[in-house]
């Protein structure tokens, strides 16, 4: 079983940090990928890569790669593990699922066609989904609910960041912007500071 640990992205492959020191995983470990887009850590200390070629999992002496329909070949580029345990995976091509253990379900969602780039808990363990073009969409029952339509927008969302209420802070192609989850519709709020600055990561400061 794996142990706790930290990861190192570099050179788009995997270190692995663990008591004895770092673990190059790659290729000759069954890490048969070129790009290593997202790592999670479960409940149970294995450890899932996800890549352009697929999910894998490692458990702190093997790589195994998932069997799981959608998931065997698909270019897996978000993943997130929630507060009660279950782990949920996005691809490139906006497909989402769940794992709760070793099964995997595909959930509805709308027709994005467009990346899942991460997922969002807020405080009351509403789970969002961000799509890097289609918008934002909240976890509703067994259905994602699209509550933001970016279609009309014209810009890219590269990360997401709670503030307080239901509003949220998006890091974009064109700096931050601010939008009301609440809302029917998106009407995002341009802030002066970077606003012609690509935002790829936002990260709320823990008071």
């Amino acid at each position: 079983m794996l142990r706790t640990s930290f990861v190192i992205i570099a050179f788009l492959l995997p270190f692995f940090c663990l008591g004895d020191g770092p673990v190059l995983i790659g290729k000759q470990q069954g890490l048969n990928a070129e790009t290593i887009n997202m790592t999670v850590q479960d409940k149970d200390n294995f450890l899932w890569i996800g890549s352009n070629a697929g999910l894998f999992r490692y458990d702190g002496k093997s790589i195994i790669g998932t069997k799981a329909p959608g998931l065997a070949t698909a270019n897996v580029t978000a993943g997130y593990l929630d507060n009660s345990g279950l782990l949920w995976l996005g691809t490139y091509s906006g497909d989402v699922y769940v794992c709760d253990g070793l099964t995997f379900r595909l959930l509805k969602l709308p027709d994005l066609k467009s990346p899942i780039i991460e997922f969002k808990e807020d405080k009351n363990k509403n789970i969002y989904a961000v799509s890097r073009s289609t918008g934002i969409l909240e976890f509703k029952g067994s259905k994602f609910i699209r509550l933001h339509d970016l279609d009309e927008e014209k810009f890219l969302i590269y990360t997401m960041a709670f503030l307080e209420g239901k509003k949220a802070l998006l890091g974009t192609e064109s700096g931050l912007k601010i939008v009301d989850l609440d809302a029917k519709s998106l009407h995002p709020i341009a802030l002066e500071i970077l606003s012609d600055v690509k935002i790829n990561q936002v990260i709320p400061h823990a008071s």
